[in-house]
Parts: C-alpha cells; structure tokens; sequence
C-alpha cells in the first residue's frame, strides 16, 4: 500500500539497471577467449601456454556484469 517500502531486491535491481545504462558495454556483444593455447611453428614444434583460464572467466564475469553480451 501508500507508504510501503519497495522490496530490497527491486531496489538492487533497479540500481543496477540504472547503473548500467552508462556502461559503455551495455549491448555490445563480445567475445572473450580463455585457457590453454597451442599453435604450430612446423609440423614437431609449437608455442603454447598452459593458462588456467581464470583470467578470461573473470573477464567474461566483468562484461556480463557490466552490461555486454558475453560469449
């Protein structure tokens, strides 16, 4: 009724959308890659890195929570 404090977590929500329209990732879509690599120098060598993959995930996180179409 008149005087009812809205719920907490229509007021989270609320914020973050607000906050969000002024994102310069919101609606953008992008792409972030994560972990391990390998690529071929000839056919026995190659370059690699044994990446956990963490970084990218928490890339990935970062965008999605700022507004961006992560994929």
């Amino acid at each position: 009724g008149a005087g009812r404090m809205t719920e907490p977590m229509d007021i989270v929500h609320r914020l973050a959308t607000d906050l969000m329209e002024g994102s310069p990732l919101a609606g953008k879509r992008i792409l972030v890659t994560a972990g391990p690599t390998r690529e071929a120098i000839d056919p026995v060598r190659y370059i690699g890195n044994r990446s956990s993959g963490r970084m990218g995930f928490a890339i990935a996180e970062e965008a999605a929570a700022r507004g961006a179409r992560v994929e």
